[in-house]
């Protein structure tokens, strides 16, 4: 519908004035003047009765359509109309059974009538309340916070959700010289307040129930405000205590906004000159243009199939249709004159491109062509999509390729949307979609968690790509495309993200976001690496790049003369230490829960093979099984944590005299570390009474003085064996052994903290025995009141492995830098990071603790205590109780495999490949890894 305010010559209605639409037509017709009743000749057009509810539009509409019939002063049939209807129900006039030719019906929202009874209850206002309680006895009778008045509200929302509902059904956009459309303008109006913040009387009639006259201005100007605002994007509210100027329609919408004309041309204008493909056809990916590439391809989830682009607003069902000819990276419905897409950009350059998909269907359909992604999909399911996408270009093709790897889009975007409009966001349904992301509390741990995760995500496929693994070959290459890594939503008037950028669900891109990633994927293809933009602003224009002459190439690292950053060569695995707060109490303090870490004079450590660190170096000899103490995580104490980051050395710079850690690899210099290799949970009472005995024997510790922190760590031996003997190796059995060495701990040993450290998920390891040996679920300790009633004695779960899964590297296997030459026991580095998540949870509260260790190597990752959080956390001295905590953090724990490719929004990955067909031969490239040989040992 194109109707222009010029082409209207009738006006019907409630509220919109004549003088703002004869300033575009003179000679505008149907207008009321004066007073008097809907049967007066002064009502003209204008049939709304007093009194009358949504039943009675019926009515109205007929005694309105015969009106317009018999008047000779208008024309019926070429007469373009302006119909305003305004009523309190949800149901609209069925007068389109005696269809009104040439009709703009505006259906303006009931009111949130509840306001009324701020001018009621004000005492400061005159009104005459008994003849308001006799007009509107549902509105002002209930009391406040009753169930009368909840359930009015409740009422007041569905009369105009279903207003909503019933215009965006489309049954009234079936003709093109008809429509309906809902204007807002009353949805979310306040009562007008005085300057002192008293209801302002002058905004009412004296019944104060009915609109005076300044308020049917400023509803008027409301309206027509409404009317040129193009639907998704009207207001909602107003306040009408300031004047509300006029708007204008203009050059680029001169129309009357409709559900059709809304739907905006997304269209883009393509200035390049030059357009020409090479010579001859490029041998190299590093000399490719535009017009050279011949087929585009796509692989990803629900955002590259288009789920959701072309669904209307409302329309929550239709977001399982794959609109992938509008999919900003292949899809090819339309032209760049009213569709942007990569595919028609490409087009612009090269009429005889092929792969893009029209339409809209599954991966499988003929017309998804070479979009081969499928809703839902993960990273682990993106090998299946390229392996689909290869032979189906074998079936007509044989090219190389120029990837572009996109990066994901920030899940904080999606929840700014949802937090930011709770009214239209479906809340409910993608919270079952996207529990992890929507469901977190505003500054809570575990999106904290979220964020930094996000954040290694991001940073894998970095590393990723920078390794320079895809750069080995003239005739394929990776390109990193990091627009999407910083999205800067467009916000309304209001200050609520504009959720027209989004489908239904606010989770899916609408077209209008579909055509700027469309335009900034473009603009990053030919941006030179180190300088790409990395920032997608949707609010802004974002104008297509072009070719030239002097830069006619499509850009990878070496026609950009980009070289990957190195890291620096890790000389070690020490840790760096910022910490200010180094002192001790003032006194040795006599409560656990007021303990610091320099008041720590002695560690020790029970456990297993992975506590007397087993194989942490290479040896030298045949014999792989060489405990390498000095080293292990919680116990080791060889040189300083610059160069050897354990738990001992991170206490060496509060405390250097602290006392227990072992050296180097002999049994002489263990030190209190009882660990012995082979060890399960059965024999932790035995190794607790082994640190008894050696220290009451002790000449270097005061066992009743000196604070000591012992960490206990065991269960993987027990996991290993828990197929072959299941009742042995229960869960109850494995927490019942360990209960009995720490009430030994608890009878005999003074001024202690106790860690106890989660077993560990070994899935991972066992993943070539055939899942022969089942993983037990992982039993917590519970925090029980025995181990509180002393005020010298805690008991802390430290639960960093319980998320932590096997870390690996850039190919997607296990990173061997974390593992023995046994590839069992860790490495140095391992019993680093493990020193570091252990160090890390000690001064998290409970309840608030990091469940994930994350494996990215960095000398800086170790935190301090404050001033405001100086002590070790415990249970007593923790913000929450673990019931609480466990309800704060109720939410699924998010893992990370840290190098590998991963997503988070609706599987999150988006890839799309361009493929030139010219070449004869697509190569991978790729070595596999050699596969893990591992030997039969035990922790």
């Amino acid at each position: 519908m194109g109707l222009q305010p010029r082409s209207g010559v009738l006006l019907v209605g409630l509220l919109l004035g004549q003088d703002i639409l004869r300033e575009f037509n003179p000679s505008l017709k149907g207008f009321s003047t004066g007073t008097g009743k809907q049967n007066d000749a002064g009502a003209f057009f204008n049939q709304a009765v007093a009194g009358d509810r949504a039943e009675d539009l019926a009515d109205q509409a007929r005694r309105l359509v015969d009106l317009m019939k018999n008047d000779e002063r208008i024309n019926f049939q070429e007469d373009w109309k302006i119909i305003t209807v305004f009523i309190g129900g949800n149901d609209l006039c069925d007068f389109c059974n005696d269809p009104v030719p040439r009709a703009f019906v505006n259906m303006v929202k009931v009111l949130q009538i509840v306001n009324l009874r701020e001018l009621y209850k004000s005492y400061r206002v005159i009104c005459p309340r008994l003849f308001l309680r006799s007009v509107c006895p549902c509105v002002l009778k209930p009391a406040d916070n009753s169930a009368e008045l909840d359930s009015l509200i409740d009422v007041n929302k569905k009369y105009q959700e279903g207003t909503d509902q019933l215009i965006e059904s489309g049954r009234y956009d079936t003709r093109e010289d008809f429509t309906v459309v809902v204007q807002p303008l009353f949805e979310k109006v306040n009562i007008p307040k005085t300057s002192k913040g008293f209801p302002d009387k002058s905004f009412f009639a004296p019944d104060c129930f009915h609109f005076s006259s300044k308020t049917h201005a400023r509803a008027a100007s409301a309206l027509w405000k409404n009317m040129l605002e193009p639907v998704g994007q009207k207001a909602t509210q107003h306040n009408f205590e300031i004047k509300i100027d006029i708007v204008c329609p203009n050059e680029v919408s001169p129309f009357l906004r409709t559900y059709k004309n809304s739907i905006e041309s997304h269209g883009t204008r393509l200035s390049c000159k030059e357009r020409t493909p090479s010579a001859s056809p490029p041998t190299s990916v590093h000399a490719l243009r535009p017009a050279d590439i011949r087929v585009v391809a796509a692989l990803g989830d629900s955002l590259t199939a288009g789920s959701g682009i072309g669904s209307k607003p409302g329309d929550l069902p239709d977001i399982t249709t794959q609109y992938r000819g509008l999919s900003y990276s292949s899809g090819g419905d339309g032209s760049l004159e009213n569709v942007t897409t990569l595919s028609d950009i490409l087009l612009e350059f090269n009429r005889n491109l092929t792969g893009y998909v029209v339409g809209t269907g599954d991966a499988s359909d003929a017309n998804a062509f070479l979009n081969q992604a499928v809703p839902g999909a993960m990273a682990e399911d993106l090998m299946n999509q390229v392996q689909t996408l290869v032979q189906k270009m074998k079936d007509d093709h044989v090219p190389r390729a120029l990837v572009n790897l996109v990066d994901f889009m920030n899940p904080s975007v999606m929840r700014q949307v949802f937090l930011g409009n709770p009214d239209k966001c479906p809340v409910q349904q993608a919270s079952t979609l996207c529990n992890c992301v929507l469901t977190l509390r505003e500054n809570s741990h575990e999106l904290a968690r979220l964020d930094a995760l996000t954040q290694a995500y991001q940073s894998s496929m970095h590393e990723l790509v920078e390794s320079g693994r895809y750069d080995t070959h003239e005739d394929f290459s990776v390109v990193l495309q990091p627009f999407f890594l910083n999205v800067v939503l467009p916000v309304l008037e209001d200050g609520r993200p504009d959720t027209s950028f989004f489908a239904p669900d606010c989770i899916h891109p609408s077209q209008k976001f579909h055509s700027q990633l469309s335009r900034a994927l473009w603009v990053n293809m030919l941006e030179p690496l180190g300088e790409k933009t990395t920032t997608l602003d949707l609010t802004t224009d974002i104008p297509l790049a072009c070719p030239t002459q002097e830069k006619p190439f499509l850009r990878t690292p070496q026609n950009s003369n980009y070289t990957y950053p190195t890291k620096p060569a890790i000389e070690n695995w020490g840790s760096d230490f910022s910490c200010t707060e180094w002192n001790p109490s003032n006194s040795v303090p006599t409560s656990v829960h007021e303990l610091r870490p320099a008041d720590i004079k002695v560690v020790a450590a029970l456990g297993d093979s992975l506590t007397t660190a087993m194989g942490a170096r290479p040896s030298n000899s045949s014999n792989l099984y060489i405990p390498w103490r000095g080293l292990s995580w919680s116990i080791g104490g060889d040189g300083a944590l610059e160069t050897h980051t354990t738990l001992p050395n991170i206490l060496k710079k509060f405390n250097p005299s602290i006392f227990g850690f072992s050296t180097g690899t002999w049994e002489e210099t263990k030190g209190f570390n009882v660990a012995v290799e082979g060890a399960r949970a059965r024999d932790m009472p035995a190794q607790a009474r082994d640190l008894i005995e050696r220290m009451k024997t002790s000449t270097e510790i005061n066992l009743e003085t000196d604070w000591k922190l012992v960490t206990l760590f065991i269960g993987s031996n027990d996991l290993c064996q828990y197929c072959e003997n299941p009742a042995d190796h229960s869960a109850e059995e494995y927490v019942q052994h360990i209960q009995q060495a720490l009430d030994i701990l608890y009878e005999e040993l003074p001024r202690a903290f106790i860690n106890v450290v989660e077993v560990m998920e070994l899935a991972g390891l066992h993943q070539g025995q055939g899942g022969q040996c089942a993983v037990l679920l992982a039993a917590q300790l519970s925090y029980q009141q025995k181990y509180m009633q002393r005020e010298d004695f805690a008991v802390v779960v430290q639960p960093f492995f319980q998320n932590t899964f096997i870390p690996l590297n850039e190919l997607g296997s296990s990173s061997l830098t974390f593992w023995s030459e046994d590839c069992l026991h860790f490495s140095e580095r391992g019993h680093a990071e493990m020193a570091i998540a252990l160090w890390n949870n000690m001064l998290e509260p409970v309840g608030q603790k990091t469940t994930f260790n994350n494996f990215t190597y960095s000398r800086a990752k170790l935190k301090c205590p404050s001033p405001e959080s100086p002590y070790f956390y415990t249970l007593q001295n923790s913000p929450l109780h673990p019931d609480q905590a466990a309800e704060a953090s109720s939410v699924l724990y998010w893992t990370v495999p840290v190098a590998a490719v991963g997503g988070l929004m609706v599987g999150g990955l988006m890839i799309s490949v361009l493929v030139v067909s010219v070449w004869r031969a697509i190569g991978s490239h790729q070595k596999k890894a050699p596969p893990v040989s591992r030997g039969v040992s035990s922790f």
